[in-house]
């Protein structure tokens, strides 16, 4: 092999270590086929390298100059390496701390300038190319190995004595499937594989037949899950005008939906957890409307919520791919949008939970866990993407026309929604039973309450809605709700209806908990209730501004068996019977007028009754301490 085949091979490894290394030290992780995007970087590196590479070996051409390449040899290599990705990367830098890693190579390129000027350059071995090429391997190797995303948030035990638990006073495991459809379940009668673990577990668990979400997107539902509160009374949820916080003002996503956080005064389930002496920790894959800024930490002395891999911090061989256009190729835009979630996979959070409950098996816990396997983008990994028919294919969906309802969805854009949504579910159920094959050899069951329930569903076209947040209709409301008890062996189904705001009181009788009382729900095990079945979504911003004729308003849903009354801001006004009609395809509010009328009335009474608990608006000045504390802590640039 001649000297300059070694030199490009030497150059284009060190290219690709030093891109994927930088990457890493800003935060980026190749988690998703690494082996293939560091293939995929290389590739497109050498466009940039051989160039450079070219342009170096040419300065011998310059009239009374030796050239680089004789001059400073190895210098030269590593500088054809180096220079096309410092060029690219300097212009995405934003903080001192992402610029350290340029400057730590740039220095060592100057220090090999310097011996190699001093001591005289001499021709380079092709030994040295070979251990140049085996350190860049090695240097690549170390930037997949990137330490677990959110390891570093992982706290010890609190030291002293510990409670411990026991059938009588247990532990808790609470468990969210972000975004998870009850009727896309085995145990709710889907007939696809999609939750053959799910199936198994509600043999050994109480089974809530039709239980409802307070809201049709994540923050909302979380806090009435947290607090035994409607997101009327806690307050976190969106806000109109210029109040509250976006989440492209935290840096996590550019999404601009302005929302309010939960209040400090809030008494969360966590909250009374700790004070009964129990160890508290959450695992949030969602790492956007659970960031711990919108306050649902209150009270977890773990709570880990890292960021995903930014776009900004893409290595330079994947973003050239981007910018050649290579995007609109669906197998590199699978690994890219894939690779660049904004959540934590299933298998991280067990990794992470696991790691959590090992230092806490003789301790009594409360553990909270939320998996977004499900969610959005839908990217299959690993075997999953041949598990459906379409799942392997970009889901090519005319939103526009759909959500303007200039036609309905065609059925093969739906039937590919489907799919790749269907994937995503076996894909969390699959993760789910490996966390409790740990947690049964651990022998942990029989002293645990688990509880598995979803925050909202997703529409897959129905009512010519996409994804969620759109509004209340039962597929983004009707979630699943499994309670297994400690030593329970036999599962049991409720078909009446309950309700996410029920799951707070119910939890806190099962632990023994201080009840804090005012609570809006009732236990899911109890006949009554204070407050009717009330589902709220506010207008999202997004698509407010895109789409106003349909979603430029609020929503409310009041479920009253066998009824769902659903009313709009501007006016319109839905009837369905859900038993007969659990699809809600038939709206019959003109033919039921008097159930119309009843049903307005009962929720205009809620509305009058049901008010805010925590006025404290959320202030300019809130805002900014709030960002100037997580910059401390390391959450913003």
């Amino acid at each position: 092999m001649s000297r300059r085949v070694f030199a490009l091979a030497t150059a284009l490894v060190l290219a690709t270590a030093l891109d994927v290394m930088v990457a890493a030290g800003s935060g980026y992780n190749l988690r998703m086929e690494p082996l293939r995007l560091v293939a995929l970087d290389a590739a497109l590196l050498a466009l940039l390298v051989v160039p450079t590479l070219g342009a170096v070996h040419a300065t011998r051409w310059i009239p009374g100059f030796p050239g680089l390449t004789a001059l400073v040899p190895r210098a030269s290599v590593l500088f054809a390496a180096w220079a096309p990705i410092l060029a690219l990367r300097v212009g995405r830098v934003s903080s001192a701390s992402e610029l350290a890693p340029h400057l730590i190579v740039t220095a060592i390129l100057a220090l090999v300038v310097f011996l190699e000027t001093r001591r005289g350059p001499g021709a380079p071995r092709r030994a040295e190319a070979l251990v140049a090429i085996g350190a860049g391997l090695l240097a690549i190797a170390c930037g997949l190995a990137v330490p677990l995303p959110g390891r570093w948030m992982l706290t010890e035990p609190p030291p002293g004595s510990a409670s411990h638990a026991t059938p009588a006073q247990p532990n808790l495991i609470l468990i969210v499937v972000d975004t998870t459809r009850a009727d896309h379940l085995g145990v709710y009668g889907y007939p696809r594989p999609t939750s053959p673990w799910l199936d198994y577990f509600a043999q050994q668990a109480t089974v809530f037949e039709q239980a409802l979400s307070s809201s049709s997107w994540t923050l909302p539902a979380h806090a009435t899950l947290f607090t035994g509160l409607f997101p009327r009374s806690h307050g976190a949820d969106l806000v109109e005008g210029d109040g509250g916080m976006s989440l492209a003002e935290l840096g996590r996503l550019d999404d601009t939906a302005r929302v309010r956080p939960l209040s400090p005064d809030a008494v969360t389930l966590a909250k009374l957890a700790a004070k009964a002496g129990m160890d508290t920790g959450a695992i949030c894959a969602n790492s956007a409307y659970l960031f711990r800024y919108f306050g649902l930490d209150q009270g977890f002395q773990t709570y880990v919520d890292p960021p995903g891999s930014r776009p900004s911090h893409r290595p330079v061989g994947l973003s050239l791919g981007i910018r050649l256009g290579m995007d609109r190729f669906w197998g590199f835009r699978r690994l890219i949008e894939g690779n660049e979630r904004f959540y934590l996979l299933g298998s991280e959070v067990n990794r992470l939970a696991l790691h959590w409950l090992d230092r806490r098996r003789d301790r009594r816990f409360f553990l909270f866990l939320n998996y977004m396997d499900a969610h959005e983008p839908h990217i299959p990994i690993g075997r999953y993407r041949w598990l459906f028919p379409a799942s392997d294919g970009p889901p090519k969906v005319a939103e526009r026309a759909i959500r303007d309802r200039q036609r309905a969805i065609l059925p093969e854009e739906q039937q590919r929604l489907v799919d790749v949504y269907d994937v995503g579910v076996r894909s969390l159920d699959d993760h789910l039973h490996d966390l409790f094959d740990r947690l049964a050899a651990w022998d942990l069951l029989d002293r645990t309450v688990v509880l598995i329930v979803g925050d909202h569903g997703e529409s897959l076209g129905e009512h010519n809605e996409l994804g969620h947040a759109n509004g209340v209709y039962s597929s983004e409301v009707r979630v699943p709700l499994l309670l297994r008890l400690p030593g329970q062996r036999d599962g049991k189904r409720v078909s009446r209806l309950v309700h996410m705001v029920d799951v707070f009181p119910t939890l806190v009788d099962l632990l023994g908990l201080e009840n804090p009382g005012g609570l809006q729900g009732a236990t899911l095990f109890g006949d009554g209730r204070p407050y009717p079945l009330v589902v709220y979504t506010g207008r999202y911003r997004y698509l407010a501004e895109h789409y106003p004729r349909y979603y430029d308003r609020t929503h409310y849903a009041l479920y009253k068996d066998p009824w769902t009354l659903i009313r709009h801001s501007d006016g319109d006004v839905e009837l369905y019977d859900i038993r007969a009609d659990p699809a809600e395809e038939r709206n019959v509010a003109g033919e039921h007028v008097r159930e119309v009328t009843e049903l307005t009335q009962e929720l205009e009474g809620f509305e009058e009754t049901v008010k805010p608990e925590f006025a404290t608006p959320v202030t300019a000045a809130a805002n900014e301490e709030a960002q100037r504390r997580l910059r401390a802590l390391g959450y913003l640039q």
